[in-house]
């Protein structure tokens, strides 16, 4: 969630310095992922008046404006707009400027005439107007005023981090404000007085009151403005928003600074009365995105006489929907059972803002005050003409109340806290206290007994307030198995290696993979997931790895090295099993430790090199074979196949094709997956098996192969063989003749009990060749 500073002024009588919101939103619990300044880029933008206007001597439709700058410079600017005249006054762009949009202005020739700069218009600045193509500007600011004057200077954007606990009552500007309040004591601005429905017969009916408690409806019409004011636009356009039309805009203003979404309807558009009630199986309705969406018989819609106008609480539908010629408008404003609208937004997969607010849950109490908040903003920006008719169906539900257990919170929390001091904390967050019970604001969803209250207090007081104690327990030496400690082993050896350990979550689902792992039979769903994105536990963690590779070169453009050793999830039979795994990925564009000119292939010799040192160091008995059963994402020769002492496939190594790489915003990407780590003696003592105490017999074999052969076939050949003795195989030697391609291949043969006699070394030799001539391989006679 984007959180402007200057929005807090709206709800903050006294609105602490940036560094002071940071801190008190960290101790309520709300991570600030980053703070940006924005407008800086409106410094350079100026105002001026235009002087002269005449035709292009070479264009029918372009003129050149000539403007007046602060200290009376003139600049003659090339522009194919249709207004901006002697005496208008314009916001004009010098060369250099860098746009909203990402382009840097400079000096340009059109049609032979260089031209410094551009004269902008309102969309080009990322704002809405209707004075036509360039901004004419009314206001008072003197010649040379910059534009971000205009907009009241810069604001401090803070990119928030909410959990899905505080997410239910904190993703609102709103929410927001009032830990700030109680966290730091601030006085919070009174809301607006709740709208005053008239009860008008015939307007609206509500066929299932438990899916929508609450619904007002409130009819008026407005005037024929096309732009919204420009300080809603501001705040708007500062946490990356749109602007639309002057009524949406609203209704996408009070979502965010009071957390409740509503919906307006065009009333020409509409058949009264509008019905609440759930949709037919099988019937249809266009949403605003164009979309059609089948409706399922446990869907609520707001329909009127005709059919659905709205997916309620999700997206509202084309036929009803505001226009630039809407002047009679309809404002719902309801209260709609939480997990109703989550179901329909998961069944439909549309994630809008308005479902994951009322799928969390909202303010039943906040209906009547989000509405009359619209009617107010209307009414001030000069948009709203008259109010017609309205209604609202439904009682406010009654607020809960649980017990006050002062006793049991200091308990749980280890505290000697005394009852004023909780219940002062209690109080700052709008928690009542009236003797021995407690009522629960109507928007604190998430609290229904004396333990969600420990977290509330400890918020307030602050969690560094809690002493540390040591807890009772018997004095009974605690000790790691071995598991434990060859993954600990494990994790520092590629911590050494200069990689980062990642934590990814274990949720996945299909629709996220660009990389598509081995299809696993029978995986671990969950009932229940919280996104549709979670709905399955994962069976791999390449794909996790890739995910955080790809976020993190989307912000910052820097190589990444990252390791994750964590168990995956599958059913087998009736029972869930969680074998450890572990996945490497890194960048291997432009590394500074790479000297220039280094060939492509060679750079994955990295991953490879710490793979060999760390099966060196644990002594795993695995090693790596080229062209062998890779999946259809790795780069063909540039990857090797992981294999244990039974040739049995157990991880893949290399590089990813350059189209998946892109995927991830890298141009390449080298990647490790092994499929089941487990610990070995050695490997958890450190004890490295003694070397053989008997000599070792070296043969060197030269074969003629066919010109595909890879280094990688020829070594699976000889290890599928099976030679008894064979402790060692590499290749020495590549070189092409008359003959054909020769490869020299260096054996060396080793026994743990005795001394090998060149006759055993011979007959493991032939059996060797024997095999390697079926293959199509000779020796090499000279």
């Amino acid at each position: 969630m984007k959180l402007s500073h200057r929005w807090l002024a709206r709800h903050l009588k006294e609105v602490p310095e940036p560094a002071q919101v940071a801190s008190g939103l960290l101790q309520m619990g709300i991570e600030v992922g980053s703070v940006e300044t924005w407008g800086e880029i409106y410094r350079e933008i100026e105002l001026v008046e235009v002087v002269e206007r005449r035709p292009h001597p070479h264009a029918d439709l372009l003129s050149l404006v000539t403007v007046r700058r602060a200290l009376h410079e003139l600049v003659t600017v090339v522009t194919g707009a249709n207004n901006g005249f002697t005496g208008d006054r314009l916001w004009y762009a010098p060369p250099g400027t860098h746009l909203p949009d990402g382009r840097v202005l400079e000096t340009v020739t059109m049609r032979g005439i260089p031209s410094p700069g551009m004269l902008l218009s309102a969309a080009e600045l990322g704002f809405q107007d209707t004075t036509g193509d360039l901004w004419i500007y009314h206001g008072d600011l003197p010649l040379g005023s910059r534009f971000i004057d205009e907009v009241g200077g810069t604001d401090t954007i803070y990119e928030l981090e909410l959990t899905p606990n505080l997410a239910v009552f904190d993703q609102s500007v709103l929410g927001i404000a009032r830990e700030l309040a109680a966290v730091l004591e601030l006085e919070l601005t009174p809301l607006s007085a709740p709208l005053e429905y008239r009860q008008d017969p015939g307007v609206a009916e509500v066929k299932d009151p438990l899916a929508c408690p609450v619904y007002g409806l409130s009819g008026f019409e407005v005037a024929g403005i096309q732009n919204s004011p420009l300080w809603m636009q501001v705040l708007l356009v500062a946490i990356g928003l749109r602007v639309i039309h002057p009524v949406v805009d609203v209704t996408n203003f009070v979502l965010w600074d009071l957390g409740h979404p509503m919906h307006a309807f065009d009333q020409q558009r509409v058949v009264l009365p509008i019905e609440v009630r759930k949709a037919a199986e099988g019937e249809v309705m266009i949403l605003l995105d164009g979309s059609e969406c089948q409706l399922r018989a446990d869907d609520l819609v707001i329909a009127d006489q005709i059919g659905p106008i709205a997916l309620a609480g999700i997206m509202g539908g084309q036929r009803a929907a505001i226009s630039a010629e809407t002047r009679q408008v309809w404002l719902e404003s309801a209260y709609f059972n939480a997990s109703g609208i989550f179901l329909s937004m998961r069944t439909h997969r549309l994630s809008t803002d308005a479902a994951i607010h009322f799928g969390k849950g909202t303010d039943p109490e906040i209906v009547p005050v989000a509405a009359q908040a619209t009617v107010d903003i209307l009414s001030d920006c000069g948009a709203m003409v008259t109010k017609g008719s309205s209604t609202i169906i439904g009682q406010m539900p009654m607020r809960r109340r649980i017990r006050f257990q002062p006793d049991r919170i200091r308990s749980l929390l280890g505290v000697d806290w005394t009852n004023q001091d909780i219940s002062q904390a209690l109080d700052r967050l709008r928690f009542q206290v009236d003797g021995d019970w407690i009522s629960i604001p109507s928007n604190r969803h998430d609290v229904t007994a004396t333990e969600d209250l420990c977290e509330e207090v400890a918020r307030v007081i602050g969690l560094d307030m809690i002493p540390v104690t040591v807890p009772h327990s018997p004095n009974v030496p605690g000790a790691r198995n071995q598991e434990v400690e060859f993954q600990e082993r494990l994790r520092d050896l590629w911590v050494e290696s200069g990689y980062c350990e990642v934590v990814t979550r274990p949720f996945w689902s299909p629709s996220r993979d660009v990389v598509t792992m081995a299809d696993v039979p029978d995986p671990v769903r969950i009932s229940n997931p919280l996104r549709a994105e979670e709905e399955m536990l994962r069976t791999s963690l390449l794909p996790h790895l890739l995910e955080v590779v790809g976020y993190n070169r989307s912000r910052r453009d820097q190589p990444v090295a990252i390791f994750e050793l964590a168990p995956i999830y599958a059913r087998k039979q009736d029972r869930a099993e969680e074998p450890m795994q572990l996945a490497v990925a890194e960048i291997l564009d432009d590394y500074p430790q790479y000297p220039k000119g280094l060939p492509e292939n060679l750079a994955i010799y990295r991953l490879k090199g710490t793979l060999e040192w760390v099966i060196r160091r644990l002594n795993l008995e695995i090693s790596t074979v080229t062209d062998r059963d890779l999946p259809a994402f790795m780069h063909p020769g540039r990857s090797a196949t992981v294999l244990n002492t039974e040739k049995r496939t157990v991880g893949f190594l290399g590089e990813l094709r350059p189209r998946v790489a892109s995927r991830y915003h890298a141009k390449r990407i080298g990647v490790l997956s092994l499929f089941d780590i487990h610990h070995t003696k050695s490997a958890i003592s450190g004890v490295v098996p003694s070397p053989s105490r008997y000599p070792e017999v070296v043969r060197d074999l030269s074969l003629v192969v066919p010109e595909a052969s890879t280094v990688g076939t020829l070594n699976r050949i000889v290890l599928d063989a099976h030679l008894a003795d064979l402790k060692n195989l590499r290749l020495i030697d590549v070189f092409s003749g008359q003959w054909g391609r020769s490869v020299t291949l260096r054996m060396v043969f080793q026994s743990n009990t005795r001394t090998l006699t060149d006759s055993e070394v011979d007959i493991q030799m032939g059996h060797a060749i024997e095999i390697l001539r079926g293959q199509g391989m000779m020796m090499r006679e000279r």
